[in-house]
């Protein structure tokens, strides 16, 4: 293990705005459930927000708006959204959002890949730190059968 360090899980239930906004955090939870990370999300990220399970992505470059219904696509397909916020404080988030399983195993899998994430970094973030990032993942019994990447926002935050 690279960063032997201790740390404490908790159920999100039992945090609030001060822990998300002043500690580090990993957040591994559903999308159909309202709850303090997805709203910490909407607030920090401004091209992109969900709401009553719609995702409205405001393309601030070709002006063109995308709205995607997050209702799981079909009984072996989900949306997953993966978002990393950095704040002023050095703090950081990394967020994992899906209706069923296999859309956080299949994300969290990419996101713990060094190979993924290095292609991720230089294709995607460039400068920038903070981004969300929304894919299609294809699975059963939660097993990770496939992971479509379909949209990627480093610029809605501060």
């Amino acid at each position: 293990m690279e960063n032997s360090t201790d740390f404490l899980i908790r159920f999100s239930r039992k945090l609030n705005y001060d822990d998300i906004k002043e500690n580090n955090t990993i957040y591994i939870g559903p999308l159909k459930n309202k709850n303090k990370f997805l709203d910490y999300m909407n607030e920090k990220n401004k091209n992109l927000k969900i709401k009553n399970r719609l995702l409205t992505y405001k393309n601030k470059i070709t002006k063109k708006d995308t709205i995607i219904d997050l209702q799981t696509v079909s009984q072996n397909k989900e949306y997953a959204l993966v978002s990393r916020i950095k704040s002023t404080n050095e703090a950081e988030r990394f967020l994992f959002f899906s209706d069923h399983d296999i859309g956080v195993i299949a994300t969290v899998e990419y996101f713990t890949n060094k190979k993924n994430l290095k292609e991720f970094q230089s294709n995607y973030l460039k400068n920038n730190e903070s981004f969300t990032a929304v894919f299609i993942v294809e699975g059963k019994e939660r097993t990770n059968l496939g992971l479509e990447l379909i949209l990627v926002d480093n610029k809605g935050f501060d």
